[in-house]
């Protein structure tokens, strides 16, 4: 199908369709470029999506003029083509189409069984903002953390200012608080698990979030930011034990490897160590993240990196994550500062 001349549905760019996960939205779809591919394991139907995009990701032909941007509407848009079933797949010559499907089917033939965390297409998706915000929601905002550190945040801790306002600082990156990794950092109250939190009602949890004493930490959060928070927490967390024992995951590396090329290596290149977003004191290096700090790697596969351009792969069983990390595992981490 074509993509219909209608009137710019953001005020910057004719080819961008946003998410509105703010006001002025921030995160959305860019139709300038062929969308993604993936497949459905079970119905074998292929669904195209438009790469995911910052507002901030300027490409040249944003505008605030309304008027311009209306008039650019009306032009000639690029053409892709509906969702097509598996069956008349080879019936196309566009052969990066074809590699982008056949990558697709590879990586869901590692396992018969559904996509596991229960989430059904749509669903995914949210969650994973749910956890960019829960990673950094400074980033994903745009907006800047208050100058002074978070009063709430435990004296001693050795961080910056800004970082004491985010979620992962207080909960971690295994979501246990000081009963988990944060425990070797501090025993202070402030370091609460969120694992109780798992399974329980978002309007709880909103209520909890907004309760005196840390609704602060909610500062330049819309309403509907909250709530997909709120949602992460609750269907969010991923099962850690299940992954990774003793610090070493599961998985097979081999199996993960196949993941690998077939998913990350065109922007992270085979060492591992290409276009790296990393956190204070990481290496320059996803062998070294993946051996020194597990969970920390596993939520942003999961979920994403705020405010980059990467592939969210919550849509994976746990089994494969754990294959993917476990293959991690094997590349070199002696990446710079």
């Amino acid at each position: 199908m074509s993509i219909s001349p209608i009137s710019p549905t953001s005020s910057h760019c004719i080819y961008w369709v946003s998410d509105h996960t703010a006001d002025p939205p921030t995160v959305g779809h860019c139709h300038r470029f062929p969308p993604g591919v993936t497949v459905n394991p079970e119905t074998g139907v292929i669904v195209q999506k438009f790469p995911t995009t910052e507002r901030r990701q300027w490409c040249g032909e944003w505008s605030d003029d309304a008027e311009a941007l209306a008039a650019a509407a009306k032009m000639p848009r690029p053409s892709f083509e509906a969702p097509m079933n598996v069956s008349n797949l080879l019936q196309r010559s566009d052969l990066p189409f074809l590699l982008a499907c056949l990558m697709a089917l590879h990586v869901f033939a590692f396992s018969s069984t559904p996509p596991a965390h229960g989430a059904e297409p749509g669903e995914a998706s949210e969650i994973s903002r749910g956890g960019k915000l829960y990673d950094n929601h400074w980033l994903v905002t745009g907006k800047q953390p208050p100058e002074q550190p978070n009063p709430l945040f435990p004296v001693g801790v050795k961080t910056t200012a800004a970082n004491t306002w985010r979620c992962v600082s207080c909960h971690g990156w295994d979501y246990s608080g000081r009963a988990g990794e944060l425990g070797d950092v501090s025993k202070s109250k402030t370091f609460h698990s969120l694992r109780p939190a798992a399974g329980r009602s978002p309007t709880t949890l909103i209520k909890l979030m907004q309760a005196p004493g840390h609704k602060d930490n909610l500062q330049g959060l819309t309403g509907g930011q909250i709530d997909t928070l709120a949602h992460f927490v609750s269907t969010g967390q991923f099962a850690f034990s299940a992954i990774i024992v003793g610090g070493k995951p599961v998985g097979d590396p081999l199996l993960g490897k196949d993941i690998f090329e077939g998913v990350c290596v065109s922007c992270h290149q085979a060492d591992g160590k290409a276009y790296f977003q990393g956190e204070d004191g990481d290496r320059s290096s996803l062998g070294w993240v993946a051996h020194n700090r597990p969970a920390q790697a596993l939520h942003k596969i999961m979920n994403g990196v705020p405010s980059a351009d990467m592939l969210s792969l919550r849509f994976l069983p746990e089994k494969r994550l754990a294959d993917l990390l476990a293959y991690l595992q094997t590349l070199d981490d002696k990446g710079g500062q």
